[in-house]
């Protein structure tokens, strides 16, 4: 049987188990396109040796077929307001977010930075990551270096440093696992592949807790994409172009009888072979559906889910998605939300 705990942690090791009621559902929630992608709420007994200007909250998930503890999640606790109970117990509501808040909230320049021409992107937003005192990494090194020195004004958040860089490289935005690993990784398309998690229909068996809903929303008709670099760092104007030329697109030229740009103007860009890219990648958001599924799972059944993760759902022929948000009840009975867009073209 699957169970969840949640640990105060200090200088990296559990300190002290929180004693989470049994009418309250602790819930750990994802959302893909924020800062901070990953929170934690819940509530539990109160504990004077605990301190949480210093300490992290931990969510884990157990079960004897897990073998070691499953983390959910590392938070800085940002708010934990005390009420005492119908029991005569003082309660903490713990609000947490995930490591990216260090970066974004408690880091910023203290004297300008000049990030250095000929420095490997990869290296400089590692060192970043390490100066707001992230120790775990797991960073895809690119063999981009800057082509200019890069100037960060004081005050810059060190999450609009790495942001700045990763842009420049088309990597996918800053994440953090569940043991508050950094993550970050060039962006590529949802794929079936062995990391998809796969939720099959099987006869006399139901993955699916409740209802399956459909939404559509509008996406840019668009079928060639432009992206400009314009900067006066660079002696002239660097330009890529893609074109949705996809028989079966019924956004592409062909199918639509014209073309359809869409500019994009980009203030720096690590080179001309990044900008093609920068492009292309535009050019496949674009053939992505518009239709979006919200379902629910088993959360005791589920593998670890991080940034756009790919799924396979196969009921009703609707096969790849990427998933955009989630959430976990972190109950034996608890539910697992998954929000995500159906990928219209495997491209």
């Amino acid at each position: 049987m699957r169970r969840f705990e949640f640990w105060a942690q200090r200088n990296g090791a559990n300190y002290r188990q929180l004693q989470v009621p049994d009418d309250d559902t602790p819930t750990v929630t994802w959302t893909g396109d924020a800062k901070i992608k990953r929170t934690a709420s819940l509530r539990c007994a109160v504990d004077r040796d605990i301190d949480w200007l210093t300490d992290l909250l931990s969510v884990q998930m157990l079960g004897d077929d897990l073998g070691q503890p499953v983390p959910l999640g590392l938070f800085y606790v940002t708010t934990a307001p005390e009420k005492e109970g119908e029991d005569g117990q003082r309660y903490w509501n713990l609000t947490g977010y995930d490591l990216a808040y260090s970066l974004s909230n408690l880091g910023v320049l203290e004297h300008p930075l000049t990030v250095l021409a000929g420095t490997k992107y990869t290296d400089a937003i590692s060192a970043q990551l390490v100066s707001a005192g992230v120790t775990r990494l797991r960073i895809t090194a690119s063999k981009e270096i800057l082509p200019v020195a890069k100037e960060f004004e004081t005050g810059t958040s060190l999450y609009e440093i790495v942001e700045t860089l990763r842009q420049d490289i088309n990597y996918r935005a800053l994440w953090f696992d569940g043991d508050g690993t950094a993550v970050m990784e060039p962006w590529a398309p949802a794929t079936v592949s062995a990391r998809a998690h796969v939720y099959e229909v099987r006869p006399g068996e139901c993955i699916l807790r409740g209802g399956l809903d459909k939404n559509e929303d509008t996406f840019d008709a668009a079928n060639v994409f432009i992206s400009i670099v314009d900067s006066p760092d660079i002696s002239t104007e660097l330009r890529a172009e893609a074109v949705n030329d996809y028989n079966d697109s019924p956004l592409s030229v062909q199918r639509r009888g014209r073309r359809i740009p869409e500019v994009q103007y980009l203030d720096s860009i690590a080179s001309l072979d990044a900008l093609h890219t920068h492009a292309n990648n535009r050019k496949i958001l674009s053939m992505m559906s518009s239709t979006v599924y919200t379902f629910y799972t088993d959360s005791i059944s589920e593998s670890e889910h991080g940034l756009n993760d790919a799924i396979i759902l196969q009921r009703d022929d609707i096969g790849l998605l990427e998933e955009q948000d989630w959430s976990i009840e972190c109950t034996p009975a608890g539910l697992m939300t998954h929000t995500a867009r159906e990928v219209f073209y495997n491209v």
